[in-house]
């Protein structure tokens, strides 16, 4: 049974650009990390050089300021998922 609207989880993302297998691996490692402590947060890499870190919005702003403090991260841009069909 799909769901409704309602029930879809809400996420926000970050991204941040990347140059070498170092520059991704470190950051994560560090999300795995957060996980394991409770930061409901994850991860996805796209072709070439984004990582995105996808979050629910009242974990944001803890997420945002990690993330800043990896030497990295070259910048974030918070995003949402849009609406769907009909939105």
């Amino acid at each position: 049974m799909p769901l409704d609207q309602s029930q879809k989880p809400t996420r926000t993302a970050q991204s941040w650009r990347h140059g070498s297998g170092r520059a991704t691996i470190r950051p994560a490692s560090r999300v795995w990390a957060w996980q394991a402590a409770g930061l409901p947060v994850c991860f996805t890499i796209d072709a070439v050089p984004n990582v995105h870190m996808l979050c629910l919005p009242e974990a944001q702003a803890e997420v945002e300021r990690r993330l800043g403090g990896l030497t990295e991260v070259q910048g974030l841009l918070a995003d949402r998922p849009a609406g769907g069909r009909g939105s």
